[in-house]
């Protein structure tokens, strides 16, 4: 029936969409969600579960149940894609790579909604996440030790358990009577801070003044101490929830001896990814967005713009938290996110200055996108816009918001005083969901390592998207693996036809 229903729709339309816009994107929508029914019912997926068509890719599964090449390499199917970063290394001029039944799941999920399609955080990551878990963990009685390192595992003589953990200490307190205390206060609002509380630190002074970012791996900074912990004297069980990223360094031992381990790490890929903040001195309506949204809390998001960065978001709601003088607040914040090339191995930890270079690189390539890219975005944030003629797609850099007008300067030079990032440690890389990698990632109980349980967004969560989402899942199955609870039908999302 639908079969016959969208060929007859094809034959009415499919002639008309050239040069009608209104009209294609209506066929767009109308052949994509098509594709999705179909494919779901054809492929009894509410019955075989959808990880019996993760080795396929998502594109030949839309097409393969009647998507075109146009719908399939729509914004609209790629909206999911692109929010996960899923492009082999990191590179978007390659052909994006997502498992179909990753890709089905989330996208299936998102029509499902409830009150909005995205819930904005109210705060920054480390105060709506962090903090909070933080907070209640240390209230229970859960002890923290900041500042140690993890080496590597080590495996017992019969390779069936973890016999030792190695650290290295990075940092000791002057007052060992006191744990540390890494929270700081935030117009009354406990955050996580971006650098480490240095005054309760021995090493402090040195760390801040040489600038050392303790969680690179490409640090020059060298442990001060070593630990080691050993089973059964300090540990029953082990949680390993350290990203997939940093197996290859840290488990070597597991690698060598459980090829489960190894096919994971082949198969569950992850990405370098890039981000901007910047902060404008006109407000989104005045930038180009003069719409009235239905609902106070919408805002402006995509994930299907111009590669690399092709995610933006407007934040200006976040702005309430930040500390500037009253005469020189900005009037709107916006965030910008994609996917990071990554066309080379990353190079040994002692290059040191890696980093740097990579911290350029996306300063660089944020400037040009800037350059490029802004006018049907922010159609009245261009040169052309604001002093015509002009550019009418290069951002006028006379937008920008600095911390410290007198020190700005101008033009390009403006955007020095903005927010750039290279996520590139293994720990920062992003978990994606090529065809074939979910039947290779491990449960939380499928270790083959009997004190070992596993958690995170990179193991079998039934979701296997990266995401919050997926990582409170994979904490919820490691608290089942561990305690059996919560039971397996209470953890939403998780299969339970036995996949």
């Amino acid at each position: 029936m639908l079969d016959s229903a969208w060929q007859w729709l094809k034959s009415k339309f499919e002639a008309l969409i050239d040069g009608n816009d209104d009209l294609r994107r209506l066929y767009i929508v109308t052949e994509f969600l098509l594709a999705l029914v179909r494919g779901t019912i054809a492929d009894n997926i509410f019955e075989r579960g959808f990880d019996v068509i993760d080795n396929e890719n998502f594109s030949d599964w839309l097409q393969r149940h009647g998507a075109s090449v146009m719908t399939a390499s729509s914004p609209l199917a790629l909206n999911t894609v692109n929010l996960s970063y899923q492009y082999p290394q990191g590179d978007t001029a390659r052909t994006a790579l997502m498992g179909a039944g990753c890709y089905l799941n989330w996208t299936l999920r998102s029509f499902a909604y409830m009150g909005a399609f995205a819930w904005l955080f109210e705060a920054g990551t480390g105060e709506t996440v962090i903090a909070p878990l933080y907070e209640v963990l240390k209230k229970r009685g859960v002890k923290f030790e900041f500042f140690h390192k993890v080496v590597s595992l080590e495996l017992s003589a019969d390779k069936t358990a973890v016999s030792a953990i190695n650290f290295g200490v990075q940092a000791t307190l002057k007052d060992k009577s006191q744990p540390y205390q890494p929270l700081i206060d935030v117009k009354g609002l406990p955050s996580w801070p971006g650098d480490p509380q240095y005054d309760q630190l021995v090493e402090g002074e040195a760390l801040q003044a040489a600038d050392i970012n303790l969680e690179s791996y490409w640090t020059p900074w060298q442990p001060v101490a070593q630990r080691q912990l050993q089973a059964g004297r300090d540990y029953d069980k082990i949680v390993f929830a350290i990203s997939i990223g940093a197996i290859p360094y840290l488990c070597q031992d597991i690698l060598a001896a459980r090829p489960e381990w190894r096919e994971m790490v082949d198969k569950v890929t992850t990405v370098q990814t890039q981000t901007m903040q910047i902060w404008m001195n006109r407000t989104t309506p005045e930038l180009g967005w003069d719409i009235t949204f239905k609902n106070p809390y919408d805002t402006v998001i995509g994930a299907t713009y111009l590669n690399p960065i092709d995610g933006q978001v407007d934040f200006t709601h976040l702005l309430k938290w930040e500390d500037w003088p009253a005469a020189s607040t900005p009037k709107s914040l916006w965030y910008f996110s994609g996917a990071m090339a990554d066309y080379e191995a990353p190079p040994p930890f002692t290059d040191t200055d890696y980093p740097r270079r990579q911290y350029e690189r996306v300063k660089a390539q944020c400037v040009q996108y800037l350059q490029v890219s802004m006018g049907p975005l922010l159609p009245k944030a261009t040169t052309n816009a604001i002093s015509p003629p002009g550019d009418p797609v290069g951002l006028d850099f006379s937008l920008l918001h600095p911390w410290q007008e007198a020190n700005a300067g101008l033009g390009v030079k403006r955007f020095d005083q903005q927010f750039w990032r290279a996520n590139i440690d293994p720990t920062e890389r992003y978990v994606t969901s090529p065809p074939g990698s979910t039947a290779a990632r491990l449960k939380a109980w499928g270790s083959r390592l009997s004190n070992l349980v596993l958690a995170g967004d990179w193991i079998y969560t039934g979701l296997n998207v990266g995401s919050v989402e997926g990582t409170v899942m994979g904490g919820m199955l490691a608290s089942y693996a561990v305690s059996g609870y919560p039971a397996l039908t209470d953890i939403v999302g998780y299969p339970t036809n036995g996949n």
